[in-house]
């Protein structure tokens, strides 16, 4: 993602407000429909993939063993996320549908009271499961190993899916 928002920055039609390459979370929540993510307790984040497995499944039973009760532990991916301003609505438009092509299709393009056009990318390449409450484990060590190879997938795919992006942004912004 680096490389993209250095490309949209470099240009004097657009310059990015956020971006979020993809991640792997896993987060102690106080119940499944709580989206909180402000003192949200993680387990373990990475904006990578996963390069041992096993010790990730460790630190995820020994968080289980010290859980609270009611408290659930939740493995979740986050695909790609960027957003970024653009000079004209029509340049907008001709972004978003490069975006949208390339497999970035829950994304969007808003228009906000100061009149600026932002192109709003995200992913829909997402996991969320949950696999302890309290102190419970509800699933295996071997099937939590599944899930963190599963998310490792994910962000291969994610990260082809960015390589795309740059190059069908690049492709707009200079062929304009």
């Amino acid at each position: 993602m680096i490389p993209l928002v250095e490309y949209l920055n470099s240009k004097n039609e657009t310059f990015t407000t956020s971006c979020c390459s993809g991640r792997v979370s896993i987060v102690i929540q106080s119940g499944f429909t709580d989206t909180v993510k402000e003192g949200c307790p993680w387990v373990f984040m990475s904006h990578t993939l996963i390069a041992d497995v096993d010790n990730v499944i460790n630190t995820v039973s020994k968080a289980i063993n010290e859980n609270e009760e009611n408290q659930i532990i939740i493995i979740k991916f986050e695909g790609a996320i960027a957003h970024f301003i653009v000079r004209t609505l029509a340049l907008g438009k001709k972004l978003l549908d490069a975006v949208r092509f390339v497999g970035f299709r829950d994304s969007g393009l808003a228009i906000g009271a100061n009149g600026k056009f932002t192109v709003q990318i995200r992913g829909s390449n997402s996991l969320e499961v949950p696999i302890s409450r309290g102190k419970d484990k509800l699933v295996t060590d071997e099937y939590v190993g599944f899930l963190l190879n599963a998310c490792n997938e994910k962000m291969e795919k994610n990260f082809k899916m960015i390589d795309r992006l740059y190059k069908a942004i690049e492709d707009v912004l200079e062929t304009k």
